[in-house]
């Protein structure tokens, strides 16, 4: 129900609504290629999609998603219901407001529940918004039982000086994987504190079953369960026992962690990753096999029978058709249908599909993984992540865009101001490159049609400059007044044509006469050197038109739209450090 991707933003001042939040330095990344060339300009310049987008990270749950921008605005969209979304009902991305958030807050995780939203900022305290019937949001209270904008959640019993580093939302129910490797629940009851209460602010879960010396490296919170992945690669779990989700092949509720039973598991095989749906737990093993447990409704439990109602213990995915040889990295799961990324960007789905969810082109239940249709994706763009909402899908594509899927009865989960929904996947929320400039000069013959972008470096004097590219966050075909600008310091450096060594004549032999005249020797001419090139704004000459030659996936008008809503929402900037 959530995700971050592997790159983190840069440094920079950004807005949430109207407050401002200042990112962590951006790890090395494609600066701009080549990085120099000549102070006569007329270079072309490539910049890496994905490093000037302006989105971040991404999450889905329930009926609504969110993107984080780096310059860390929220921007929400879905169904809206109890101020889950700041758009109430639309599919058009629109940034919450502030709340409760300081100015200076750094997202790091960020996840959706059916009706609320929660992000978790780099100090460890979590926000949340969207309502608090089951205290969900971590406030002490059950009432009021919805906040329209982020509120910060209690530490509760989370210890002094230790932080949350990651956030799991279920439904009804948070929880937080800590950085003493433990977990901390709140919300609805069975959190694994070993009581059925209601909880509404942290409690720690108890040990139960997990071994002593044995903590915590991933947790999943889905309907009814919560699942924690132990260093010592097994799985355990509690909540309800809702058809076996819990795994250990005994019938009731898990009041504390259980150990999931080895069920089909071979021995000596562990677990690298949890998810967890409703009612049905999933384990990604060592030995490259998807294992599920729990409620086949919908054949959630991907094993290809429609006649098994449940399975108590493990039993694994089938391959349907995931070709041989191919190695699964992650699986999300929601309440009715199940997504799984392969290492080469391909997905494969299972479950209901009646939304189109499944991104195969049809409506059909599978009971075993089907491929998902990345034709409308443009080529050589691969996905590098995924989540799933109740009805939706969602994947995070190497050219820095968001793309979805479904939403065929609720258009309004796509995020792309769509109006009906589709059964593969299609852009959800990208970008327009607006401006590339070389110390404010802007380049010339810049081309965004493909990935990368390419752009022609103007006249400037010798020495390194700071390259800056304007991005604004397209949905879908919808042009948006939210920008962010990346600057790469000192990211192309001017340099002087050489000046020509002169070879001098070679002096005549003298004459033999008594008095011997030698031939006078031409002296050298030297080439004068090219006068500095301007600087553009700096020094009064006139900079040279930016031509935008095309946006990808949009008709070429929008960029003339796009300028115009940037003049009237400003543009954040975000610098870049560079790579050493």
């Amino acid at each position: 129900m959530k995700s971050t991707p592997s790159w983190v933003g840069l440094a920079a001042a950004v807005a949430m609504g109207t407050s401002i939040a200042v990112l962590a330095p951006l790890a090395a990344g494609a600066a701009p290629t080549p990085d120099s060339g000549p102070v006569a300009g007329g270079t072309t310049v490539t910049l890496d999609c994905a490093e000037i987008s302006p989105l971040r990270s991404f999450a889905a749950g329930g009926l609504n998603a969110m993107v984080i921008t780096k310059d860390n605005r929220v921007l929400t969209w879905g169904d809206g219901q109890w101020g889950a979304t700041a758009g109430g009902g639309s599919s058009l991305p629109a940034p919450i407001s502030a709340g409760e958030l300081p100015p200076g807050t750094e997202i790091v995780d960020a996840d959706y529940d059916l009706w609320a939203g929660y992000v978790l900022t780099s100090t460890g305290d979590v926000y949340g918004w969207g309502l608090n019937s089951s205290g969900q949001l971590g406030v002490g209270t059950f009432f009021p039982d919805q906040f329209s904008s982020p509120v910060k959640a209690f530490r509760g019993a989370i210890p002094a000086g230790v932080k949350p580093v990651s956030l799991a939302i279920g439904s009804g129910r948070a929880a937080v994987l800590a950085d003493d490797g433990w977990v901390y629940a709140w919300g609805e009851s069975l959190v694994g504190d070993g009581t059925g209460a209601l909880r509404s602010t942290p409690v720690a879960v108890a040990r139960g079953q997990v071994p002593a010396g044995v903590t915590f490296t991933q947790i999943a919170n889905g309907n009814f369960n919560t699942y924690g992945l132990g260093t010592d690669g097994w799985i355990y779990a509690w909540g309800t026992g809702f058809e076996g989700s819990n795994g250990n092949g005994i019938p009731g509720d898990a009041r504390r962690p259980v150990r999931v039973a080895q069920g089909a598991v071979p021995a000596g095989v562990t677990f690298t990753q949890v998810a967890s749906g409703s009612g049905v737990g999933y384990g990604l093993a060592t030995d490259g096999n998807i294992y599920a447990w729990g409620y086949n409704g919908n054949g959630v439990l991907g094993v290809g029978d429609p006649g098994v109602a449940s399975a108590p213990t493990p039993v694994r995915v089938a391959t349907g058709q995931i070709p041989a040889g191919t190695t699964i990295t992650k699986i999300v799961a929601n309440e009715f249908h199940t997504v799984a990324l392969a290492s080469d960007g391909s997905m494969y789905s299972w479950g209901n599909n009646a939304d189109g969810q499944l991104g195969d082109g049809s409506t059909a239940t599978a009971y075993a993984p089907v491929a998902v249709d990345t034709t409308d994706i443009p080529a050589g763009v691969k996905i590098r992540d995924v989540e799933v909402g109740l009805r939706a899908s969602y994947g995070w594509g190497s050219d820095g865009r968001l793309y979805s899927w479904g939403g065929l009865s609720d258009p309004a989960q796509l995020g792309s101001n769509a109006s009906e929904g589709r059964t593969r996947p299609g852009l959800a929320v990208g970008f327009a490159v607006t401006t590339v400039t070389f110390d404010g000069i802007p380049g010339t013959d810049l081309d965004a049609s493909t990935c990368p972008i390419t752009v022609v470096t103007p006249p400037h004097a010798s020495g390194p400059v700071d390259v800056s590219a304007t991005a604004a966050i397209v949905a879908g075909t919808t042009p948006t007044s939210i920008a962010v600008t990346t600057v790469f310091p000192a990211g192309f450096t001017y340099i002087d044509s050489p000046t020509p060594t002169p070879t001098p004549t070679a002096s005549s032999t003298p004459t033999a006469t008594p008095t011997p005249t030698p031939t006078a020797t031409p002296s050298p001419t030297a080439t004068a050197a090219a006068p500095p090139v301007g600087r553009g704004p700096d020094d009064g000459t006139t900079a040279s038109a930016l031509a935008v030659t095309g946006l990808p996936g949009l008709p070429l008008v929008l960029a003339a739209a796009i300028g115009a809503l940037l003049a009237l929402g400003g543009v954040v900037v975000l610098r870049k450090r560079r790579r050493t």
